[in-house]
């Protein structure tokens, strides 16, 4: 892998990532969803801001569409350079967490990190939507599914990458070194984004998301 590109892939990543659906699909109702909730723009606080499932069904749907294009796109430039996929997901889960368009704003990157993923190990995406599902009825807390997604596909891409000399695409489709990569970069950025929710976590004053 070459500097230019490693930085193609960022660019690609980031400025896909960016894209505030959320903020655009709320525009819709004359709502703002940085004025409510958590601030942010992803699908939970849409529903909060605004009390539409589909609003908020559309802004998840756009928000793992953000992660997958990436590493389609640098898949087709840079078919010989697994590694660059994972920084392209990496790059767009930064992108959706601090954009840009929006003065450095975003979310939690959880959608968008299972787009990437979906883009390169198709099972783990799988496997981290039931997890992550679980964790969200059991606790009825997005940050709590947020982590669990997070730091429950680093585990799992760190066991394919490990364990299967030459895995099928639905395995992984990107090399070993890929794989632990974007495990790493994924957990950490998202674990970042939700600092905050750590701490009320921590305090037990964390809020629920009420249907």
């Amino acid at each position: 892998m070459s500097i230019p590109e490693a930085a193609v892939a960022v660019l690609v990543g980031y400025l896909i990532g960016a894209i505030p659906v959320g903020l655009l699909l709320c525009r819709i109702r004359g709502i703002d969803p940085r004025e409510h909730g958590s601030g942010r723009t992803g699908g939970t606080n849409v529903y909060r801001a605004t009390g539409s499932p589909i609003l908020a069904l559309l802004t998840v749907t756009g928000d793992v569409m953000k992660g997958l294009l990436p590493v389609l796109l640098t898949g087709r430039l840079f078919p010989n350079r697994p590694i660059v996929l994972a920084i392209a997901g990496i790059a767009a889960i930064a992108g959706h967490n601090w954009s840009a368009y929006i003065r450095f704003g975003g979310g939690a990157g959880t959608m968008t990190n299972l787009g990437a993923m979906l883009g390169l190990s198709p099972l783990t995406a799988l496997v981290m939507v039931g997890i992550g599902a679980l964790g969200f009825g059991l606790s009825r807390m997005a940050s709590v599914a947020s982590l669990v997604v997070a730091w429950g596909a680093l585990v799992v891409l760190i066991v394919i990458a490990l364990s299967v000399p030459h895995p099928s695409p639905f395995l992984a489709r990107v090399s070993p070194a890929g794989l632990i990569a974007y495990g790493v970069g994924e957990a950490a950025l998202v674990s970042w984004a939700l600092r905050p929710n750590i701490r009320r976590l921590i305090r037990g004053e964390e809020r629920r998301v009420e249907y």
